[in-house]
């Protein structure tokens, strides 16, 4: 009986570390259905924006690719451009490796804090300095793991999002106010896509900081996936598809979207989340920061690789 509560638990916790790069894909793979092939390519035109490999480092020999059925690597980078700020970082980066022939994927969450290796820089930072091509070598340089695609998701396509879905439920982990908003802890209704955001915007009353608010970004698109899966919103696929066109940038072409819906589908149950959360600490600058252990990115960057099939 309590192996079986321990499984259950594992699955619910495996479930809830499914990133948005899942949402994109759902939204566009089920417009298969609704809409047809020709909707999908209408709408991986408008996001289609391919990386200057001249700016990318390459950390393997032979690229990987989706419509080889390869196992393949995709870096989302959330950017959250909002009234209040001017500055473009990357609040949420998360890694995620596929491999379709072992049906297993791994997924790091990298936090904004960590610095670059041998530096006080921020890794969150190189976004804003170098753009997606930066973002890359900066996660590629720190876990010395290929980016083969990558998705940029402004946080902002949120509200489109849930306002399209008319709200979510949620289940908070604590209660706090933000921007106007009172969250109780325990299931709550998201109403309006301001709302969302701001559950996800919250920090400085978590008691635990980035991380906390990144379980609220796991929190807020797990219910996004439940309420999309649901029947009534075909009712709003084309709604969705405008948001995805608006707020989404990949080098992911309409081929390989397809491809990815066809061999890449993979249960939540198949995910495992990788642990890079290190400590909180204090630069030689006074910068705030998040000390990562070498032992601790040898171990997750060897999963990553494993997972790959690369094995120099």
């Amino acid at each position: 009986m309590e192996e079986n509560s321990r499984r259950a638990k594992n699955r619910h916790k495996k479930r809830r570390v499914w990133p948005i790069i899942v949402v994109i894909l759902l939204i566009i793979v089920a417009g298969l259905g609704v809409w047809g092939y020709s909707k999908v390519h209408q709408t991986q035109k408008a996001i289609y924006q391919p990386v200057d490999n001249n700016q990318v480092e390459q950390v393997r020999r032979d690229s990987a690719k989706i419509e080889d059925k390869d196992p393949v690597s995709i870096l989302l980078l959330g950017v959250d451009h909002n009234s209040e700020r001017t500055e473009q970082n990357s609040d949420v980066m998360i890694l995620v490796t596929v491999n379709p022939d072992t049906k297993e994927a791994k997924m790091v969450s990298i936090p904004r804090d960590t610095p670059l290796p041998g530096t006080e820089t921020k890794i969150n930072s190189a976004y804003a300095n170098n753009g997606t091509s930066g973002a890359i070598n900066a996660v590629q340089d720190l876990l010395n793991v290929p980016i083969d695609y990558y998705a940029t998701v402004d946080m902002e396509g949120l509200i489109g999002v849930v306002d399209s879905l008319g709200g979510v439920t949620v289940d908070s982990p604590l209660a706090f106010s933000q921007d106007g908003y009172d969250f109780p802890q325990g299931t709550t209704e998201i109403t309006t896509g301001e709302q969302a955001l701001a559950f996800v915007r919250n920090r400085k009353n978590d008691p635990e900081g980035d991380f906390g608010r990144n379980r609220r970004q796991r929190i807020l698109l797990l219910a996004i996936l439940d309420k999309f899966s649901s029947p009534t919103a075909i009712m709003q696929a084309g709604t969705l598809f405008d948001t995805v066109q608006n707020y989404v940038n990949t080098n992911i072409t309409g081929d390989e979207m397809v491809q990815l819906g066809l061999h890449y589908r993979l249960s939540s149950d198949d995910v495992e989340a990788l642990d890079l959360a290190g400590q909180a600490g204090t630069g030689v600058s006074g910068a705030s920061l998040n000390f990562v252990s070498d032992e601790q990115i040898n171990n997750v960057s060897q999963a990553l690789r494993e997972n790959l099939e690369i094995n120099n």
